[in-house]
């Protein structure tokens, strides 16, 4: 699109490798000990995704310098003021006399005001001082730097060709994983795909639950109160975790005494029979305790078969399918996780950080199994992709956002205040980060010292 780029980036962390594709300056000429324009190429350290980076709109170094100016003056007319016991309109007028006298407006010493010619109403024009303005109040005023006009920076394209680039990351992330399954159903053997029948089975009876004596490991529940969990009898892998998650609720909803009639499949048998139970307070030492069975359950796995596609368009229909459901279930996992961050009613919901997406990912390596691999490869992006189209400043959703506003309104959100909004952002995704890694080494060290739970 001719928007120029500063760096491609595969990965993120430290840099491993890169070189620079130099480009032709600007003017045709190139001066001496004059760094040459060029775009780096980097593969990085962690191989979770990775980023363009474009060039800024505005001398972003000169404006830091200013503003650090700013704080510099306005330190030293508050000292001033508390040294002379004078009002801060006072203590500018001696900042300025002194600044005057050690060169004037520009500091080059050819056009120093004498100190005496200095008073209250010039102050606004004689204490421009790289940028700064010292008011007649002992205010510090910083202007902004301006915007360079440059047609092929990425901040001044219109908005629907920043949307298109802003979009980019996360539709590859989606053809990424397309190809992935594509490549299974294809030359790739096959894609595994786990089989479960109806019914959430048992895994573990919890002792002096409600349970005991009534239910075993192996048994399986096929309903509850007459009404059945599942809508087929062969469910996906989804549908089962979602029929236990809606089960589970009911439970959490039942009032104290209150008796529910289970369908249960016991393990020795084939036909259904029916269970009274009363569901008990998880933690009986406490009241709000919510109401459980005291069992731990699972989907009813059946078996695992490897699918393969009969001709390329059932390949490109099946990839499909793989990637918009997989996206539609880690959205819905992405905001219950996201919700229960905020809520104290679903305290076992946690986010995996980068030490936990990299120990999965070796886990699965460990296998030896390459179709676990460009599975675990497919899922992996799909999440970068649903990650990074929220719409939260910072990620690609949010500056979305900022680029909507501006196509309904007619007119750009100040780039300045998104860069504010963007940094408030961007601190608050590296505390989640560093809450999940802190909780991806509390699991990591008590799954090595054999502890857990």
């Amino acid at each position: 699109m001719g928007i120029k780029v500063k760096q491609f980036s595969v990965g993120v962390g430290p840099k491993i490798a890169g070189f620079r594709r130099f480009l032709p300056s600007e003017d045709g000429e190139e001066e001496e000990g004059e760094e040459r324009p060029g775009i780096d190429f980097n593969l990085r350290a962690i191989p979770l995704g990775g980023y363009v980076e474009f060039p800024e709109n505005y001398n972003a170094t000169l404006q830091l310098e200013r503003e650090i100016e700013g704080d510099e003056k306005r330190a030293l007319i508050k000292r001033y003021a508390k040294e002379d016991g004078t009002d801060l309109g006072g203590a500018a007028l001696r900042l300025l006399r002194e600044e005057g006298r050690g060169g004037g407006n520009g500091g080059g010493g050819g056009d120093a005001t004498p100190w005496w010619k200095f008073n209250r109403k010039t102050k606004r024009t004689q204490g421009k001082q790289g940028g700064v303005v010292i008011g007649d109040d002992g205010t510090i005023t910083v202007p902004p730097i301006d915007y360079y006009t440059d047609p092929d920076l990425l901040q001044n394209r219109p908005w629907g060709e920043r949307a298109i680039v802003l979009s980019g990351g996360v539709v590859f992330n989606l053809i990424l994983a397309f190809t992935c399954f594509f490549g299974l159903y294809t030359v790739g053997g096959g894609l595994p795909k786990a089989a479960f029948n109806e019914g959430a089975i048992i895994g573990s009876v919890s002792n002096g639950a409600a349970s005991v004596g009534l239910l075993n490991t192996g048994d399986v529940i096929l309903g509850l109160n007459g009404e059945s969990l599942f809508t087929t009898t062969s469910p996906s892998a989804f549908a089962s975790q979602d029929a236990i998650s809606k089960f589970i609720s009911q439970i959490r909803q039942t009032t104290p005494g209150e008796t529910l009639t289970l369908s249960v499949i016991k393990a020795k048998s084939t036909s259904p029979s029916e269970i009274q139970i009363k569901p008990q307070p998880l933690d009986k030492t406490d009241i709000n305790s919510p109401p459980s069975i005291g069992v731990k359950l699972g989907p009813n796995y059946a078996r695992t078969a490897t699918v393969q596609a009969t001709s390329l368009p059932d390949a490109i229909v099946k990839s499909t399918n793989e990637v918009t459901e997989l996206s539609s279930e880690i959205i819905r996992a992405t905001l219950t996780s996201l919700s229960a961050l905020f809520s104290s009613s679903a305290p076992n919901q946690s986010l995996s950080g980068p030490i936990g997406v990299i120990k999965s990912g070796a886990d699965v390596v460990s296998r030896n199994d390459y179709k676990a691999v460009v599975g675990f490869v497919a899922v992996l992006s799909i999440n970068l992709a649903v990650i990074n189209s929220l719409p939260f400043p910072a990620l690609d959703g949010g500056q979305l956002v900022f680029v909507l506003v501006e196509a309904v309104t007619g007119r750009k959100v100040d780039q300045r205040l998104q860069e504010g909004i963007n940094a408030a952002a961007l601190l608050f995704l590296v505390a989640l980060s560093a809450t999940a890694t802190v909780g991806d080494l509390t699991a990591l060290g008590s799954a090595l010292g054999g502890g857990g739970r």
